[in-house]
């Protein structure tokens, strides 16, 4: 689990959430991006350094949380269809 306890959630930073459920699960950061609803570009934004560095909603940081739960528990991630 990413943060288990509200202690630990305070200290670590909202990056810091999302790149370790991005290494945890070992996933691709368009397979990240599609499971919580925002574009590969935005999510690449949030850990860039300049004036266009943006910062993750807390609607995303309560979804990669959730999403670190469901997935510890067994589930397995869904397959999403290749666009490219």
């Amino acid at each position: 689990m990413i943060a288990s306890n509200a202690a630990t959630r305070a200290v670590s930073s909202p990056l810091d959430v999302l790149s370790q459920f991005q290494q945890k699960h070992r996933l691709s950061v368009s397979k990240t991006a599609f499971l919580l609803g925002i574009s590969e570009n935005q999510y690449r934004k949030y850990f860039i350094n300049s004036k266009n560095k943006r910062n993750p909603s807390q609607a995303v940081l309560n979804l990669c949380i959730s999403l670190d739960l469901i997935l510890s528990n067994g589930l397995s991630i869904p397959e999403f269809p290749d666009f490219e």
